[in-house]
């Protein structure tokens, strides 16, 4: 054990070590890969506080890093988007009070945003689902009949989110902006 130690040891161990010192846990943010395809996770150490949720999206809406954009690392979150609240709701759904998201996005916007925030709470605080809102209202996918739809998003409807695509410009057929909420 002691030649581990001084050989380098596990870097998990010495992160748990330090985050006990510091007052930090680490976690993963969820941005976007340069074209915007699909999520991509960036370690961060978040204070530790009894959210930890409500610090990592926190963490979330300041965007990428400048070295994180400077690798090509997106967000579709606007940079207007501000937290205007934050709660749990029957212990397991977040619910997520914004203003500023885009109103007139469309399925694949739309899409990114609820990945980029689900992934990154899903899994802290013992959040299992996330219910956004903007401006007081629901902020979703639209419903069949009309409407957004006041829906909770956790893994289980991300993984409908396979390939997301809206037409090319001008067609109806043609693919054009696509996306994939999980591997």
């Amino acid at each position: 054990m002691l030649a581990a130690s001084g050989c380098g040891g596990d870097r998990q161990e010495r992160a748990a070590v330090a985050s006990k010192r510091t007052g930090t846990i680490h976690t993963t943010l969820y941005f976007l890969t340069s074209d915007g395809a699909a999520p991509i996770g960036v370690r961060r150490s978040i204070p530790k506080t009894s959210s930890s949720a409500l610090q990592a999206l926190r963490a979330l809406l300041a965007g990428p890093t400048d070295v994180e954009l400077r690798r090509g690392i997106t967000s579709a979150i606007p940079r207007a988007a501000d937290l205007r609240g934050f709660r749990i709701e029957g212990n397991t759904t977040a619910v997520v009070e914004l203003a500023g998201l885009p109103e007139e996005a469309n399925a694949v916007e739309r899409v990114r945003v609820i990945a980029q925030i689900t992934r990154s709470l899903v899994g802290l605080s013992g959040i299992e689902r996330v219910r956004l809102r903007n401006d007081g209202n629901p902020w979703g996918l639209w419903r069949m009949s009309g409407g957004v739809a006041d829906s909770a998003y956790g893994y289980g409807e991300l993984l409908g989110f396979g390939r997301v695509c809206v037409g090319k410009p001008g067609t109806e057929i043609v693919e054009g902006d696509c996306f994939s909420a999980l591997p």
